[in-house]
């Protein structure tokens, strides 16, 4: 139509640093997400994260967090595919963020990464779709549009107007900062449970072996019934990353009254309504993580706390 015609001759809103800064800044921030990571890899497992037998535990020492989750994808039996894929892992996660600078390695990452997730959907069952989620914005939408016959007239900045006030920038720029600084350290702590910011999952040391070691939690009622919560098997209210890491903190707290007083709330909270009296056991457990092996009981296991409900622990009068 002539009015389509005349929109289409009007001239393009023009770039600006206000859009495009926030851009970069979060093409740097996803490229982070990955790099520390793939470098956390080689830190603490080196060439036997990509040339051992620990992608094969990895995969089945992941399939033993689902109950009821069957694998679409299956590398365990061909040890070269495994070999490829652990260096193609690292070799991606480590290049992510030097694909950034580039419209034509955007596509390329943008491509790849989403190639990466959907071989971890189909075969760990671990999509991070909140990451896919960013992924639009290495698209660049205004040339795609054009090559579509589409341009908008009205949204951006339009020709004409003044540079923006160096002001402007300034709540931009700091935020950028924050993030960036604060992602970067904990990405070279490797910390995965820090707040406000935390390193994505690593998946750094290596398995040697297939056995997962877990935390599971037993409970004796005061009249003697016994009642365990394994994370490992997929049962019970306490299988989240951040709960399980939690006791694990408390658990290398050196011993005295701060670890018992921490215990007790960890245990109060494990037993929920569960009558005071009882007593709640940390086990630390030992399960084969070989497919033939599921349903299996633990190969051993051992007692690392011991509290019982109710309790209290003694705290020095106030002088």
């Amino acid at each position: 139509s002539i009015d389509r015609w005349i929109r289409r001759r009007r001239p393009a809103p023009r770039s600006d640093l206000r859009y495009g800064l926030p851009l970069r800044i979060t093409w740097l921030l996803l490229g982070m997400v990955y790099f520390f990571p793939g470098v956390w890899k080689l830190w603490t497992g080196g060439l036997d994260w990509i040339f051992s037998e620990h992608l094969r535990n990895q995969i089945w020492h992941q399939w033993t967090t689902h109950a009821n989750w069957e694998p679409v994808l299956d590398p365990t039996g061909h040890p070269w595919l495994l070999r490829m894929g652990g260096l193609g892992v690292v070799v991606f996660e480590m290049s992510f963020v030097l694909l950034m600078f580039r419209r034509s390695t955007r596509i390329v990452a943008l491509v790849i990464g989403l190639l990466f997730h959907l071989a971890n959907l189909l075969t760990l069952n671990i999509g991070f779709v909140s990451l896919m989620a960013i992924y639009p914005c290495l698209i660049d939408s205004p040339r795609l549009l054009s090559r579509l016959g589409l341009r908008s007239t009205t949204v951006g900045i339009p020709r004409g107007t003044g540079p923006p006030p160096r002001t402007s920038l300034i709540p931009i720029v700091v935020t950028g900062a924050v993030l960036l600084v604060g992602n970067g350290w904990y990405g070279i702590r490797g910390d995965n449970y820090g707040w406000p910011f935390a390193c994505y999952p690593k998946f750094g040391y290596p398995i040697r072996e297939p056995v997962r070691t877990v935390l599971e939690f037993e409970f004796i009622d005061p009249d003697g019934g016994v009642e365990r919560e394994s994370f490992a098997t997929g049962r019970g209210p306490l299988r989240t990353a951040r709960w399980i890491g939690t006791v694990k903190r408390v658990l290398k707290m050196p011993p005295g009254p701060g670890r018992d007083e921490a215990l007790i709330v960890l245990a109060e909270l494990a037993a929920g309504s569960r009558p005071l009296g009882g007593v709640a056991r940390f086990i630390r457990s030992d399960y084969s993580t070989r497919p033939d092996d599921r349903g299996e009981p633990p190969l051993r296991s051992r007692t690392i706390a011991e509290i019982t409900l109710g309790a209290t622990v003694d705290r020095p009068a106030p002088s």
